[in-house]
């Protein structure tokens, strides 16, 4: 139990209520790592209103979370034939199904019918472009939807990109979805939009244009890691070894290029250390970013650990349950047992502890 996350229970309970009151129809995902603080963790937060709905990714997420929670569940992923997963849970009356292709209607039709019916939102494409329907398909959809008595439709999806481009209109997308769903016949009725993606200011102006249609925000980072003063990772040190210049150490048997100190501490490959999700980055991100390559390529590396107020560089890529790291000998070394700071993507990293204080 070497990397951890320390939280502070009160302050970020504080946030997730102060959220809850500021957005009451936000629907929490909690999909991955729990953002962090773990799946089942999440899963068990009861959240300002006891959370009525969540959303979770993937099928498989949605089996676990059917034994975990009371709430109703929207499955983001859309269904697909070949999913195991989606299978087993068809049958919920609590699961909220998404729908992302006209010829998946009818077999996804067929499996309900033999669970006894099932629930599903449409999703329409946006310029993220990675599910959704078109809306010239929405008739055909909801022609198919008409036929197949055994499923509800009630919702349509949309998820947006998160940078917004000359001439992207995430507002007029939505409301011509609605408009467009609305004319084609989807829903008994359409009730309600599920979004993702969209500020304050751009939900205001989809409420707006909808009328008596609910418009749900589905949110994680935000909800989860909106106050980052409420949670500190760290990695504890392992072991702390004086290094004399030209000493080789490490898998890869280098030689140190000066006399410092090798630290070992917790938290490698397994846990997320070292990786990165990939970005685009522009301007002055850009060129730090080829700076840090051309570091990286001649084998440095800084790593997301801190000690006396700087990142250190990793000595070599971290293990997988352990990183090594390179102190100059003029900063003063930890001892055994400290807990160095942590600059890490929530997202991406598995902690061994997560202790709520």
């Amino acid at each position: 139990m070497t990397l951890r996350l320390h939280v502070d229970g009160d302050r970020w309970r504080t946030h997730l209520r102060s959220f809850g009151e500021r957005e009451p129809e936000v629907v929490p995902v909690i999909k991955g790592n729990g953002y962090g603080f773990g799946f089942e963790r999440l899963l068990a937060e009861p959240g300002p209103n006891h959370w009525g709905e969540i959303a979770v990714g993937t099928y498989a997420e949605a089996v676990a979370a059917l034994g975990s929670t009371s709430a109703g569940i929207v499955v983001l992923s859309p269904w697909r034939r070949h999913d195991p997963s989606a299978g087993a849970a068809v049958g919920s009356d609590r699961l909220l199904h998404t729908l992302s292709r006209p010829h998946d209607v009818e077999p996804f039709a067929a499996a309900a019918a033999r669970a006894g019916g099932a629930r599903v939102a449409v999703e329409v494409i946006t310029d993220l472009r990675r599910h959704g329907v078109t809306i010239a398909d929405l008739p055909g959809v909801a022609r198919a939807l008409a036929a197949a008595g055994s499923v509800t439709c009630t919702a349509l999806a949309l998820h947006h990109p998160i940078d917004r481009r000359t001439g992207s209109d995430p507002v007029g997308q939505t409301l011509a979805a609605v408009a467009a769903a609305r004319t084609a016949g989807i829903g008994a009725p359409l009730t309600e939009v599920l979004v993702s993606h969209l500020s304050a200011e751009e939900l205001a102006a989809v409420r707006r244009g909808v009328g008596d249609v609910r418009v749900r925000p589905r949110i994680g980072t935000a909800l989860w890691l909106g106050d980052p003063g409420a949670y500190t990772p760290r990695g504890t040190v392992l072991d702390v070894h004086p290094l004399a210049r030209g000493e080789r150490y490490g898998y890869r048997q280098r030689r140190a290029r000066a006399a410092g100190t090798l630290l070992v501490v917790g938290g490698g490959t397994s846990q997320g250390i070292g990786l990165a999700a990939p970005s685009a980055p522009r301007g002055v991100a850009r060129l730090r970013t080829l700076a840090m390559s051309s570091m990286s390529a001649s084998g440095l590396a800084l790593s997301p650990f801190s000690w006396a107020g700087r990142k250190r560089w990793f000595a070599e890529p971290p293990h997988m349950q352990v990183s090594l790291l390179l102190l100059p000998a003029s900063v003063p070394p930890p001892s055994v047992g400290d807990e160095l700071a942590l600059d890490v993507r929530m997202t991406t990293t598995t902690f061994d502890t997560v202790l709520v204080e």
